[in-house]
């Protein structure tokens, strides 16, 4: 959203884009996450791979980041307390749990977004 008012003089708030196509978002806890969303973060994050995967567990979504990366262990909550802000300010959603993976856990060719949810 624009808070910034519109050169017409407008006051209210504004959308900022289209975030993505539907086809392509997966819905988690009522929010549609776009990978459109997800790739602003890595504009963020330069020095991370990640990998958004989508759970349910007890009739509740939980989305868990995996990240790849080569920061210290000292820095990581830091980098995870800001990548947790960033993403709620993109997505509206909370990240339940954050792993961090060895390198080339997280291959090249692989998915933005994983939905391991079944709906049997």
């Amino acid at each position: 959203m624009i808070e910034a008012e519109c050169p017409c003089g407008r006051t209210s708030l504004r959308l900022d884009g289209i975030a993505g196509r539907i086809g392509d978002a997966v819905k988690v806890r009522g929010m549609f996450v776009a990978p459109s969303q997800i790739r602003k973060m890595t504009d963020l994050f330069p020095n991370l791979k990640f990998q958004m995967v989508v759970e349910r567990f007890s009739h509740e979504d939980s989305l868990t980041f995996r990240l790849e990366g080569a920061v210290p262990t000292s820095e990581r909550g830091q980098v995870e307390r800001r990548f947790r802000d960033k993403f709620r300010d993109f997505c509206g959603l909370r990240i339940d749990r954050i792993l961090w993976v060895g390198h080339g856990a997280i291959g090249e060719g692989e998915k933005l977004m994983v939905d391991r949810r079944s709906w049997k």
